[in-house]
């Protein structure tokens, strides 16, 4: 068991969720009239819900963690396998994306890199993520502790500057726009909204190995996320208070134009917003590699991938999975230096995030199946925080094209197949013995 202090673990529950898209979101709701705020409040809310189904599905499984665990409990092994493969590719996919994002960030500030310059940059942030991940749960989360407040201090200064300083009401006016659908408004930036808050289970998988984890855990993730949402609010409406929102919609760095407007002379403040770009997709890696390479240990653990995925150091990093997690991302991204993939890239990670949709809408689920398994009693709370969950997620699913769809599905069922006939023909093996 290794000690690690709450912070840490609040950090890395905002690591988790904390990316790239922020710097993008106030210039995404500036497109809307400012009614569209509220789908903060919306997407806020289904985060909190998640936040708290979660802590409660960690308490009940305190030796046992990770998504394919709580819906083994109340769906049954195959489902459970499904679910734990689907999430352990997401994770690689998402670093991907991250890698990608950062050295586009890098390229913008030091011009077109070429091609050796690319590779070995994407190698080097891959090496030095995984590196300090051998060293354990501590470790990481140290390192994410420093970069979360290294990310977080402008985007709280920021906001708060430009609401104290340079408020303009008008930015806010009109409420509600002529002709303009509200209920598809409030649909659009609520699901928009809602991928900034991916991830926030993601902690629940190294977390086991941490002492006192069945206490602080829960705690972590319902403040974590509870910070994440006052966050991504006051940011969205700091930056439109001081953009007018002619200049704010089109931006392509909303950030940028807000410093200039607080700082008469922000000189290269593009420079400055890219870098922080570049610690917030490094502070992603760092949590997704982490919580990624111990599902892939516990799903191990519990029979649904290979043994060797279980094997772990003296520090109790999963050094094997994180590796091989490590070695896939490598294979993708020289893939990704070919411009047709980058596209099917992005067709990919909106599969994924449908995906995320279908496997929180069962983890609600099976919470409230659980309980009634125990023989416990079904709180209201529970039971409408899982509804919400389960109607949001409908929404969320149902509002992509349905080709998208049907293609997630289908994708995650033939990409499980080979490991899971794997899988089989092993027990049978051991059960002919």
């Amino acid at each position: 068991m290794k000690r690690i202090s709450t912070f840490s673990l609040i950090a890395l529950v905002i690591s988790c969720q904390l990316g790239v898209g922020v710097f993008m979101l106030p210039a995404y709701f500036a497109r809307h009239a400012s009614i569209g705020l509220f789908g903060w409040v919306i997407a806020g809310s289904v985060a909190m819900c998640l936040a708290l189904i979660f802590a409660k599905l960690f308490t009940l499984f305190p030796d046992r963690a990770g998504v394919h665990v709580y819906v083994e409990a109340a769906f049954g092994r195959q489902c459970a396998f499904l679910i734990g493969w689907s999430y352990w590719i997401i994770s690689v996919i998402s670093n991907t994306a991250l890698i990608v994002t950062a050295i586009g960030y890098l390229s913008s500030v030091f011009g077109s890199l070429s091609t050796f310059k690319v590779i070995l940059l994407e190698f080097c942030m891959l090496m030095i993520v995984f590196l300090i991940n051998l060293f354990g749960i501590g470790a990481a989360g140290i390192y994410g502790l420093f970069l979360v407040i290294l990310k977080v201090i402008p985007l709280i200064c920021i906001p708060i500057l430009g609401l104290y300083l340079k408020f303009n009401y008008e930015h806010f006016i009109p409420f509600i726009s002529d002709g303009e659908n509200v209920w598809k408004v409030l649909q659009k930036t609520s699901f928009l909204a809602m991928w900034s808050f991916i991830g926030v289970e993601a902690i629940t998988a190294p977390s086991i190995s941490v002492q006192g984890s069945s206490k602080n855990v829960p705690k972590a993730i319902f403040w974590g996320t509870l910070s994440l949402v006052a966050l991504y609010f006051i940011n969205s409406v700091g930056v439109r208070a001081v953009v007018p929102v002619s200049v704010l919609a089109d931006s392509a760095a909303p950030y940028s134009e807000a410093a200039k407007a607080i700082f008469v002379n922000a000189g290269r403040i593009d420079v400055i917003i890219s870098f922080i770009a570049v610690i917030v997709c490094l502070n992603n890696l760092n949590a997704w590699t982490l919580s990624g390479g111990h599902l892939a240990s516990n799903l191990a653990d519990d029979g649904f991938f290979p043994s060797i995925f279980a094997k772990k150091n003296k520090y109790g990093a999963p050094y094997v999975s994180m590796f091989i997690a490590s070695l896939l991302v490598f294979v993708f991204l020289v893939f990704c230096l070919q411009k047709r993939f980058i596209d099917q890239l992005e067709l990919v990670i909106d599969v994924s995030v449908i995906i995320f949709l279908l496997v929180y809408a069962m983890c609600a689920v099976s919470l409230c199946l659980i309980l009634a398994k125990k023989n416990r009693k079904i709180s209201c709370r529970y039971a409408f925080m899982g509804l919400y969950v389960v109607v949001f997620s409908i929404f969320g699913i149902c509002s992509n094209d349905i080709k998208t769809v049907i293609f997630a599905i289908l994708a995650f069922l033939f990409s499980s197949a080979p490991l899971y006939i794997y899988l089989y023909l092993q027990r049978r093996k051991q059960g002919a013995r």
